[in-house]
């Protein structure tokens, strides 16, 4: 093919379209796109799955680089900086560096000292928990208690499978769709989630249908959104709380779905830490340190 420079947006949409036959999207002003979200349809192409692995490759490498700038010489650790409230949401935000937001395929690169070891503890679905609870969504919510798998559950239901017939790939479109759809993403948004975030391949026609089946089987939801829309239009827009009683002022429609559940995911993290250290020191374990928050888990 030729030499180019993959980290050349304009040489990497060159080689696709001309060399490779390959139809981009294009943005407002006229120009190819080609970031990993509108390649990642394109992975099975040799090329393009190794230009989005050098990608990633990249990334780490750019990553590991800017850490290395924050490792203290004398203890060889990093002490980043935390803020209580980082995010409208009341979500906590880390910077120099953001120990947020490692890549999962990174995160061997921290370790204990010498005798100790690093523990994770995290909410499980906890954004799709609070979700449920926050639109009164009975079918999620008693589910939950069921202790089921929320993605089969929900797969098996907006396919119309039995629950033992759900593959792999169904349980992954269901995820998408999970995640997706309580905040509102149209058919389009799901499409490119769905491929890009879970590696499931659906057109634009089927993602309509599977949102269409969605909100048919969580009605709650679909009312939640037409109250928000309607409230926004003649308002302009929403001023409400969080089910632990966070006030938010949200202005555009993915704001109004997100600020809720994500405020709430902001309050029970700080409460589960406050009661995860209290519970430390009534059990004996004084030597625990907790030394990252990432969102929905603790990390000590």
């Amino acid at each position: 093919y030729g030499k180019i420079d993959i980290f050349s947006p304009k040489q990497v949409a060159t080689f696709l379209t001309k060399k490779l036959k390959i139809s981009l999207p294009q943005t407002k002003r006229g120009n190819v796109t080609t970031d990993d979200k509108t390649l990642s349809q394109y992975l099975n192409i040799e090329p393009v799955a190794q230009i989005v692995h050098i990608r990633k490759l990249k990334k780490n490498y750019d990553k590991l680089q800017e850490l290395e700038k924050y490792i203290d010489k004398e203890t060889s650790r990093v002490y980043a900086e935390f803020k209580q409230i980082g995010a409208k949401t009341g979500r906590m935000s880390s910077s120099n560096p953001n120990l947020q937001n490692i890549p999962r395929s990174m995160r061997n690169i921290f370790i204990a000292e010498e005798g100790r070891k690093l523990v994770i503890a995290d909410f499980s679905q906890i954004e799709l928990r609070i979700a449920a609870e926050y639109v009164e969504e009975e079918k999620m919510i008693e589910a939950f208690k069921r202790g089921e798998d929320m993605h089969i559950f929900s797969a098996s239901l907006v396919l119309g499978k039995p629950k033992e017939e759900i593959t792999k790939e169904e349980r992954q479109l269901a995820k998408a769709m999970n995640y997706g759809l309580i905040y509102g993403i149209g058919p389009k948004g799901l499409m490119e989630y769905a491929r890009f975030g879970f590696g499931v391949n659906i057109s634009l026609e089927e993602a309509k249908n599977l949102i269409n089946r969605f909100f048919e089987v969580f009605t709650n939801f679909r009312q939640w959104h037409q109250e928000l829309k309607t409230k926004l239009r003649l308002q302009g827009k929403i001023e409400g709380k969080s089910l632990l009683g966070r006030k938010y002022i949200a202005t555009t429609f993915q704001d109004s779905a997100n600020y809720p559940i994500q405020s709430t995911g902001a309050d029970l993290l700080k409460l589960a830490v406050n009661i995860f250290m209290h519970q430390c020191n009534i059990q004996g374990f004084h030597s625990v340190k907790l030394v990252n928050l990432v969102h929905d888990e603790i990390v000590c």
